[in-house]
């Protein structure tokens, strides 16, 4: 008897350009389920493009809108970034599969159509992976960058025409969205286009009630892994703070052999070992057109699953031994989840940049973490106050019950002496009336506060505080109280400590910062007082605990 299906027929073989075999059940409904996947992807990305704007000032805070403010934004993100992983690993089984089945013998094209979709396909997260210009994106961009220059003779060349340049900038991300959204799918369409010609594969989309099934099950699966687990957002990329990211999961072993041959044979991970195995299976039409070496093949494949995965052990091995790794990515972690809070508490300015979260990178980067512990974690060198509740109620009070506790000015000269009568000496014995000075001193900052405790609070600071403390902008022993509290006042402290009117040559421990400039010291005090306000959560926790980039 005939066969029934004009795909296994001598007709096709006598045509081997006209579609892609796929001659069992399963070649089938794996190439269904990868379809669906695309789509999904397909449509996913043109929902993200409506929202999202390609230039370097506005990329970051538009995909954090589209996380925040979209209805759905983040699970359609998520979908997206999901849908591209589990495409991925259709093509890369339906290659296993088509080497099992030697497919080729049907059809030449459409077999090299899956190569070559195979080939493309890593490519569309990696372009993906800049466009939101977070941190780790940067710098994956950057590392592929300087693998893409290492090439031999045209290497330079192509990363500077791929960049736009010598360093990552709009134009980057200009051609990058572009290679992202035009040249990737017209080439990654061309091939399922290819693999759709197999009328197969057209009937039962059509037909198979149970292959619609698997497609439906494909598209809940991409939904369901979505909403559990969200696409990652960083904080907005930072060229002066270099972080140590790794490439995306099925690169791993790429990456792993490419650290074994460091140095001059670098190439051999980069370039000749996916060129080689990719120009292997494209040429096996022609090397084995019979398929009479399926199980060598076979053989081969599994040897070579083998080395991947011993190679993706390595890679992930190491990285979870390394401290400095596993606290890197913990603290961009921690960065990236704080920039989304920030950006929904403050929209981003003209840098692209949430100011809160500029004032915190501006906190880290100015080493302000090595002696105070605040909301970017505990202090290295804890020798100065805490300021993880800055001018709170409760951190206020504290303060004036014992200034010289250990979380104030114990640590520092400005602790009470009783030898010399220097410092500042506790009001723990005003009992509940410290609750009123408190009020008063938040009057001072023009903050939200008790108008009738603040009046009593003045009598008391009159009685007790006054001989050391002036309300004006007027030198006294201690420093002057006129906007304390308020941004104005904390940025002027951070610029210049040892100032007469702030704690004068007792604040000498604490370094002037006048390079930053009154612009950067506002933002690091905004930042100061918003995590202050928000006492009620536990910032340290909060933020995972961020530091200073080492050397």
């Amino acid at each position: 008897m005939p066969p029934s299906n004009p795909i296994e027929t001598g007709a096709v073989r006598a045509h081997p350009r006209a579609a892609l075999p796929i001659p069992t059940s399963a070649g089938v409904n794996l190439a269904v389920a990868l379809l669906a996947a695309l789509l999904v992807v397909a449509l996913t990305g043109v929902g993200l493009s409506f929202h999202y704007a390609p230039t370097a000032t506005d990329a970051w805070a538009s995909t954090a809108r589209l996380e925040t403010d979209v209805l759905a934004g983040a699970l359609l993100r998520s979908a997206h970034h999901a849908g591209a992983t589990v495409v991925i690993v259709l093509c890369a089984v339906l290659v296993v599969h088509g080497v099992a089945t030697a497919i080729w013998r049907n059809g030449r094209v459409g077999w090299l159509a899956l190569v070559g979709l195979l080939a493309v396909l890593p490519l569309a997260p990696m372009t993906g992976n800049l466009l939101p210009w977070d941190e780790t994106g940067y710098w994956q961009t950057q590392i592929e960058a300087t693998i893409v220059g290492g090439a031999p003779v045209v290497g330079d060349t192509m990363r500077r025409t791929l960049i736009g340049g010598d360093q990552l900038s709009s134009v980057t991300l200009t051609r990058y969205y572009a290679i992202h959204t035009l040249v990737l799918p017209v080439i990654i369409g061309l091939c399922a286009w290819m693999i759709a010609r197999s009328r197969r594969v057209v009937a039962a989309w059509v037909t198979r009630r149970s292959t619609l099934l698997l497609a439906s099950v494909v598209v809940v699966f991409i939904f369901a892994v979505s909403y559990v687990f969200r696409a990652p957002l960083g904080a907005p990329a930072d060229p002066s703070l270099p972080l140590d990211v790794r490439p995306e999961w099925y690169f791993l072993p790429l990456f792993a052999l490419r650290k074994l041959l460091e140095g001059p044979f670098e190439v051999v991970a980069t370039l000749v070992a996916p060129g080689f195995v990719l120009t292997g299976l494209g040429a096996l039409p022609w090397l084995d057109a019979e398929g009479r070496h399926g199980k060598r093949l076979v053989a081969l494949l599994s040897l070579g699953g083998i080395a991947i995965g011993a190679l993706t052990g390595v890679s992930v091995y190491r990285d979870h031994e390394s401290r400095d790794h596993v606290a890197a990515m913990t603290d961009a972690e921690a960065k990236g989840r704080l920039a989304l809070e920030y950006a929904a508490a403050t929209p981003a300015d003209l840098s692209g940049v949430p100011p809160l979260y500029r004032g915190m990178t501006a906190f880290v980067r100015e080493g302000c973490t090595t002696c105070h512990a605040s909301a970017a974690g505990d202090a290295k060198e804890a020798s100065a106050p805490d300021l993880r509740a800055f001018q709170s109620r409760a951190w206020l009070r504290g303060f004036l019950e014992d200034p010289s506790a250990p979380k104030y000015f114990g640590l520092t000269p400005l602790a009470f002496s009783e030898s010399d009568g220097t410092g500042m000496p506790g009001f723990a014995q005003l009992g509940g009336s410290l609750d009123d000075v408190v009020e008063y001193v938040l009057s001072l900052g023009d903050k939200p506060h008790d108008t009738a405790g603040a009046a009593r609070g003045a009598t008391m600071f009159a009685e007790h505080c006054a001989g050391c403390h002036e309300v004006t902008q007027s030198a006294s022993v201690g420093p002057a109280l006129e906007g304390y509290g308020s941004v104005e006042w904390t940025a002027s402290v951070i610029i210049d400590p040892n100032h007469e009117l702030a704690y004068g040559e007792l604040g000498a421990a604490m370094p002037d910062h006048p390079h930053i400039g009154r612009e950067t010291a506002m933002l690091m005090a905004s930042w100061l007082l918003h995590e202050g306000s928000r006492v009620g959560d536990d910032p340290v926790e909060r933020a995972g605990g961020l530091h200073e980039e080492s050397d």
